[in-house]
C-alpha cells in the first residue's frame, strides 16, 4: 500500500469512493444528508480539492487502485482564538473503501495529512463525526482526537 498525494489522473476513482462516502453517510441519518445520486457536482469536488493550495488529498493506492483519502485545508484562526494560534487544519473528509477497512490505512492516510498541516503552521486539528456514526467516532479518539465542541441541530418538519 502506497500513501501518497493526490493526483489529477486519481479523479475518477475519488468520485467513486466519494459516492460511497454519500452514500454511507445516507445510511447514518437520511433525513439530513442526500444519496449520492442526489449530488449535482459531486464528480467536480476532487479536482477542487487537488487544485486548492490551502488543502490537501492524500490517497492510498494498491496498484493502480485508490484504496482510500482523506481531504484536508489549512484555515486562519478564528477570531475569538487565542493569539498564538495562527492556522488551523482541518480534516474535511476520510473514507476507505469498505474492502480494506481495518488495515490502518485511514490511521495512515491521517498521519500524512498531519504532517502536512502541522507543515503549514497549524497547532490545533477539528473535524466533524457525525454523531450516528460511532465506529468512526471510536477512531477519532484512539487517535487522540478530543471532544471540544457539540454541534446540535433542531428538526422542523416542513
Amino acid at each position: 500500500m502506497t500513501i501518497r498525494y493526490a493526483k489529477t489522473t486519481d479523479i475518477p476513482q475519488l468520485v467513486e469512493l466519494a459516492k460511497k462516502m454519500a452514500n454511507y453517510h445516507y445510511t447514518l441519518d437520511p433525513g439530513h444528508y442526500r444519496e449520492a445520486s442526489a449530488y449535482e457536482h459531486l464528480d467536480t469536488y476532487p479536482n477542487e480539492w487537488i487544485n486548492d493550495k490551502k488543502s490537501i488529498v492524500v490517497v492510498a493506492e494498491e496498484g493502480n487502485e485508490i484504496k482510500g483519502y482523506c481531504i484536508a485545508a489549512i484555515e486562519d484562526a478564528r477570531d475569538f482564538m487565542v493569539p498564538h494560534i495562527k492556522k488551523i487544519g482541518v480534516i474535511h473528509g476520510v473514507f476507505v473503501d469498505d474492502t480494506s477497512r481495518k488495515l490502518g490505512i485511514g490511521r495512515a492516510l491521517v498521519a500524512r495529512a498531519i504532517t502536512w498541516l502541522e507543515q503549514k503552521g497549524a497547532c490545533h486539528i477539528e473535524l466533524t463525526v457525525d454523531a450516528n456514526n460511532r465506529e468512526s467516532y471510536a477512531v477519532w479518539k484512539k487517535l487522540g482526537f478530543v471532544d471540544y465542541k457539540i454541534k446540535m441541530r433542531l428538526t422542523r418538519s416542513k
